[in-house]
C-alpha cells in the first residue's frame, strides 16, 4: 500500500505531468519527484527509438548531465525490461548476468543496485523504461519503491503520448505556415516533381549540389529548401551572387579581409566564415573568375580560408550549393571554368525545368501566389477570372517563376474588385487582351466567335467523356487525359463555377 506522503507526492507529480507539453517538461517533473522519494543517486528515462528499436537515454537526475547512450534491443537490464515489459529490482547488479558493465566502464560510474520499470501506453506497448540507480543507505530498493515508480511511470506514459501529439501538431503547423518559398513548390509537372524529389533526398546528406536552370526558374528557392531540410538547418544559410560583383571584389566577399589591407579598411569576415556550420549558396557560379575558382576549390579541400591580407587559417565547415544557367561543360572546354572545381561541385546535379515547360502548373502557381501576396499586403484574396487564367497559361514566361510571382503581386495590388481580369495583368502578358476587352464591351462577342465559351464547351465534353469511360473514377479519368488527378479536380471545379 502506498504511504500517505507518497500518495500526496503522486498527486502532485500527476498534476505536473498533465501540464507537460514537451519531453524536457516530463524529465523535469520526474527529476523533481524520483530522487526525493526513492533516495537514488541517478535516474534515467530510456525511450524506444521506433526506427531502430534502440533505447535512447535521457537523464532525469542529476539534471544538466551531457551525453546520450544508445542501448541495442534486449541489451542490459534496461533492454531486458523494455523487451519483456516487466519491472526488475536488483540489489547487486554486478553479479547479475543481465547487467552490461560497459556503461560503467565508459562513464567511470559504479552501479550497485537498480530499479527499472517499463513505461507503457494504454495498449501495453513499451515506450521506454524509467530506471533508478543506487539507493542510498544499507538497504536496496523495496516493493514500496517499485509500486511508487510504476504508478509514476504510468502517468509519465500519458505525458509522453501528449508530447508526441503536440509535437506532431507543431510540426504540421510549421509545415502549413506561410512561407515565401513554399508557394514556388506548387506543381504537378513530372520533371519538376522529379527535381523536387531529388532535392529532398540529397538534403539529408552533406553532398555538394549543382542546380541548373534558367534565370528565375527557382534555383535560389531550391537551395533554401535543401538547407531547410538538412542537418545544418539551424546554422546560417549564406548566399553570394557571383555575377553581381566585379571580379576584384569576389575574393574579399568570399574570404573576408584583414584590417589594414588598405587605408581605412576594417577587418570583416567573408561568406565562408559567415556560413560556418551551415550552407553557402554560390549563385551563378559559372560567372566566377578563374583565380577565385582556384581559391574556392582550396577552401573546400582544406575546410578553412584565409582572409585577404591575412595568413591565419580560419575554419570554414560549409555545405556548398551552387547554381548556374550556363553550360559548364562547354565553359570547361573553353577554359573559363576549372574542371576540378566542377567535379567538386557536381556531386549531385539537379535540373530545374523552365516555366514554359510546365504549362499545366501555371494555374496552380498563379493561385498560390495570389493567396500569398494578398496575405502579405493584408488584402482580400481575389479569384482569377477564366480570361486571365487563359492568358497566363498561353504566355511563354521568359522570366520563369520569378516573372509569374511579380505579375501576380501586381494583379493583387491593382485589381479593383474580388476578381483578377486580363486588365490587371502586365501588358507583356495580356497582349491584345486589353484592346479586345474594350471592344467586346462596346460590341459584345459575336455569336459563334466566342473562343472562351467554345474552349470551355470542348473541355467540359472531353472531361465528361473521360469520366464516363472511367466509370466515374477520377484517378482513371486523369490517366486517360494524361493529367494528374489534382489537375483534373481543379478543372472540374473551374467548369462548375
Amino acid at each position: 500500500m502506498v504511504a500517505h506522503d507518497r500518495l500526496h507526492s503522486l498527486l502532485q507529480a500527476s498534476l505536473a505531468l498533465n501540464s507537460a507539453l514537451d519531453l524536457d517538461d516530463v524529465l523535469r517533473v520526474l527529476g523533481q519527484f524520483v530522487p526525493s522519494q526513492l533516495g537514488c543517486e541517478r535516474a534515467t528515462m530510456y525511450l524506444v527509438d521506433v526506427k531502430t528499436g534502440d533505447l535512447v537515454s535521457h537523464l532525469v537526475w542529476p539534471r544538466g548531465f551531457e551525453g546520450t547512450i544508445r542501448i541495442p534491443p534486449g541489451r542490459g537490464i534496461a533492454g531486458h525490461v523494455a523487451r519483456d515489459g516487466r519491472a526488475l529490482v536488483i540489489d547487486d547488479v554486478q553479479s547479475d548476468e543481465r547487467f552490461d558493465p560497459s556503461h560503467d566502464e565508459r562513464s567511470g560510474y559504479r552501479t550497485r543496485s537498480v530499479l527499472t520499470v517499463p513505461v507503457k501506453n494504454r495498449n501495453g506497448r513499451v515506450l521506454g523504461v524509467l530506471q533508478a540507480l543506487n539507493k542510498s543507505g544499507e538497504s536496496g530498493f523495496d516493493e514500496a519503491d517499485l509500486e511508487y515508480t510504476s504508478i509514476l511511470a504510468a502517468h509519465a506514459a500519458v505525458a509522453l503520448q501528449t508530447w508526441k501529439v503536440v509535437d506532431a501538431l507543431r510540426a504540421r503547423v510549421a509545415d502549413e505556415s506561410p512561407s515565401s518559398t513554399d508557394d514556388e513548390f506548387v506543381g504537378e509537372d513530372p520533371a519538376f516533381r522529379a527535381a523536387l524529389d531529388m532535392a529532398h533526398r540529397v538534403a539529408r546528406t552533406d553532398a555538394s549540389v549543382l542546380l541548373r536552370g534558367e534565370s528565375g526558374a527557382g534555383k535560389g528557392v531550391f537551395a533554401r529548401r535543401i538547407h531547410r531540410e538538412s542537418a545544418r538547418k539551424r546554422k546560417p544559410f549564406v548566399e553570394l551572387n557571383c555575377a553581381a560583383l566585379p571580379d576584384d571584389l569576389v575574393e574579399s566577399e568570399l574570404f573576408g579581409v584583414e584590417r589594414g589591407v588598405a587605408t581605412g579598411v576594417e577587418a570583416r569576415p567573408g561568406r565562408f566564415e559567415q556560413a560556418h556550420g551551415g550552407t553557402l549558396f554560390l549563385d551563378e557560379i559559372g560567372d566566377m573568375a578563374l583565380n577565385a575558382q582556384a581559391k574556392v576549390l582550396k577552401a573546400l579541400e582544406d575546410g578553412s580560408v584565409q582572409r585577404v591580407g591575412g595568413r591565419k587559417d580560419i575554419p570554414a565547415d560549409v555545405r556548398i550549393v551552387a547554381a548556374t544557367h550556363r553550360d559548364l561543360e562547354r565553359a570547361i572546354r573553353e577554359g573559363s571554368f576549372r574542371e576540378d572545381l566542377y567535379y567538386r561541385l557536381d556531386v549531385v546535379s539537379i535540373e530545374i525545368p523552365p516555366l514554359r515547360n510546365r504549362s499545366t502548373d501555371v494555374a496552380f502557381l498563379s493561385e498560390a501566389f495570389v493567396r500569398a501576396k494578398a496575405r502579405r499586403h493584408g488584402l482580400p484574396t481575389p479569384t482569377l477570372s477564366a480570361g486571365a487564367l487563359e492568358r497566363l497559361m498561353a504566355y511563354a514566361w521568359p522570366g520563369n517563376v520569378r516573372e509569374l510571382e511579380n505579375a501576380m503581386e501586381r494583379a493583387v495590388v491593382l485589381c479593383a474588385d474580388d476578381e483578377i481580369t486580363e486588365a490587371d495583368l502586365p501588358v507583356s502578358i495580356a497582349g491584345e487582351a486589353l484592346a479586345e476587352s474594350s471592344t467586346s464591351v462596346s460590341h459584345g462577342a459575336h455569336a459563334g466567335f466566342d473562343l472562351r465559351s467554345a474552349l470551355a464547351r470542348t473541355e467540359r465534353s472531353l472531361l465528361r467523356r473521360a469520366l464516363e469511360h472511367a466509370n466515374g473514377v477520377q484517378t482513371d479519368a486523369a490517366q486517360l487525359l494524361g493529367i494528374s488527378e489534382s489537375n483534373l479536380r481543379y478543372r472540374l471545379k473551374k467548369l462548375e463555377e
